[in-house]
C-alpha cells in the first residue's frame, strides 16, 4: 500500500512539472530574500549542493515571474509558487528551456494540461524547436504543506527525478512502460518528450 501511495505521488507529481509552470515567460529583475524559507534557498535544493552555486532562479512576485539570480551554471531552478496550494520547487538542465518557456507560452493563451504537452510536440516534429539530443533531467521536491517547509526540514520532503530522452522506446530501454511498484519507468515512449521517471530520494 506504501508503494502504490508513492507511484501515485510521483504521477501527481509529475502532471504539476507539466501543467503549473508559471503562465508567462516574460521575466523581470527581482532580489531574493534572507532566512530559512528564503524562496532563492529552496529552490536549488533539488539539485546536488556542487550546482547551486551557478543555478539561475527564477521566482514569483505580484503573480509574475521574476529574475531571483542569474547564474552560468547547468540548471535553471523553479521557485515555489506562493499561489500554488501545494509545496514545489523545480531544477531542469538549461537543454530543456525551450521546451519549458514554450509551455509557459502556451498556458499564457489558454492552453493547458495534455493539450499544451501536444502542442509541444506537434511543434518539435515540426522543427519549430528541439528537444536536447542528449538525455537531459529535471529534480523536483515537493510536499503539502508550503508554510511548514524550511531548509532545515527539506529532507522530508518528496522527490521526483525525470531524465528527458527524446523519442526513447520501452523496447530501445528496456524500462516499464508504466509505474509498477516504484521501478523506474518510462512515460510518452516514442514521443518527443519521452522521459524516466524516477521517484524517492
Amino acid at each position: 500500500m506504501r508503494r502504490a501511495t508513492h507511484v501515485m505521488l510521483s504521477i501527481t507529481a509529475v502532471a504539476v512539472v507539466l501543467a503549473c509552470q508559471p503562465a508567462s515567460d516574460q521575466v523581470q529583475e527581482a532580489e531574493p530574500t534572507a532566512g530559512s524559507n528564503d524562496p532563492a534557498a529552496l529552490a536549488v535544493l533539488p539539485i546536488a549542493e556542487a550546482d547551486r552555486a551557478g543555478a539561475t532562479i527564477l521566482g514569483y512576485e505580484d503573480g509574475g515571474l521574476v529574475m531571483l539570480r542569474e547564474g552560468d551554471g547547468a540548471f535553471i531552478c523553479m521557485a515555489d509558487n506562493p499561489s500554488d496550494e501545494r509545496f514545489q520547487v523545480l531544477c531542469y538542465h538549461k537543454s530543456l528551456a525551450p521546451y519549458m518557456e514554450r509551455g509557459r507560452e502556451l498556458r499564457a493563451e489558454g492552453i493547458t494540461g495534455k493539450a499544451n504537452i501536444e502542442k509541444r510536440w506537434e511543434e518539435i516534429d515540426a522543427g519549430e524547436f528541439a528537444m536536447p539530443p542528449h538525455p537531459a533531467v529535471l529534480h523536483q521536491l515537493f510536499g503539502s504543506d508550503p508554510a511548514a517547509v524550511t531548509l532545515e526540514n527539506a529532507d522530508s520532503l518528496g522527490r521526483l527525478t525525470v531524465i528527458y530522452m527524446a523519442y526513447a522506446t520501452v523496447e530501445d530501454t528496456g524500462l516499464l512502460g508504466q509505474p509498477s511498484g516504484g521501478e523506474p519507468w518510462l512515460m510518452y515512449p516514442g514521443k518527443p518528450t519521452a522521459h524516466v521517471m524516477i521517484s524517492g530520494n
